[in-house]
């Protein structure tokens, strides 16, 4: 079983390496970090002697990969390409960025525009990258009917999803077994987090909803083929949260 925990590269828990096989590098997610990479960065991550899988996240704070606006397409796509040089300088095995989609808009003309502006967009980017895996995450989605699309029409062996439970969990309309269903075949990676269905608050897998839900219950013994990476914001129980999913997926 291929277990993760996502961490600042500053707050690594030196303590936990030997626990986990996937290392989640999220400092491209803070805005500005991409802005001052230096080789004191990546030295760090070397330093730990993690011997496992890289996986990044991209950034996403204001960049909106269907943006119909010029200007500000230029920038997202110098940001996600910084990131994914980045990632490769890590040696890093997948890229992950999240949609930025806002579903509560509900205006068709905006929703058709973001999906053909965003297919658009990832065909120049996988024109250029062919190789690193990219995937596409689910933020504020109710269903991932307009991701699937985008990736079907890129149509790129290296361009696929990633599914974030807690995200499904807070957000979603349909539930997290039918939602898994529809983007089994397309993902590698899944991230793990619990939530009150009222916000996203990344709670440790122990609270809120999670493991009560009943979607989450029936594709549990499924998940472990995939990459399982831990999201709490608070890293004060990662040894409870490892173990509780382990426990979970092979129960």
């Amino acid at each position: 079983m291929n277990i993760g925990i996502g961490f600042d590269i500053n707050h690594v828990d030196r303590s936990l390496i030997k626990q986990i096989n996937i290392l989640n590098i999220e400092n491209p997610q803070y805005p500005g970090f991409l802005n001052c990479i230096d080789i004191e960065s990546k030295n760090k991550i070397r330093e730990l002697g993690f011997r496992g899988s890289i996986i990044v996240d991209g950034p996403y704070i204001d960049l909106n990969p269907g943006t119909p606006e010029p200007a500000i397409r230029e920038v997202v796509r110098r940001k996600v390409l910084e990131a994914i040089d980045y990632a490769k300088s890590i040696d890093a095995k997948e890229i992950i960025f999240l949609s930025t989609y806002l579903p509560i808009i509900q205006v068709e003309f905006y929703d058709r525009g973001w999906i053909e502006g965003s297919i658009q967009f990832w065909k120049e980017i996988t024109c250029r990258e062919k190789v690193l895996r990219i995937s596409l995450c689910n933020t504020f989605e109710y269903h991932p009917d307009h991701m699937i699309e985008i990736i079907e029409q890129v149509n790129e062996d290296n361009l696929g999803l990633a599914l974030d439970i807690g995200h499904v969990l807070a957000y979603g309309k349909i539930g997290i077994d039918e939602w898994y269903e529809r983007v089994e075949k397309y993902i590698h990676t899944l991230y793990i987090h619990s939530n009150e269905r009222a916000g996203d608050l990344h709670m440790n897998i122990m609270e809120g909803q999670l493991l009560k839900d009943q979607g989450f219950m029936r594709i549990r013994h499924r998940m472990k083929e995939k990459n399982l990476i831990l999201k709490p914001f608070h890293k004060n129980r990662l040894v409870e949260n490892i173990s509780t999913l382990k426990a979970f997926t092979t129960g």
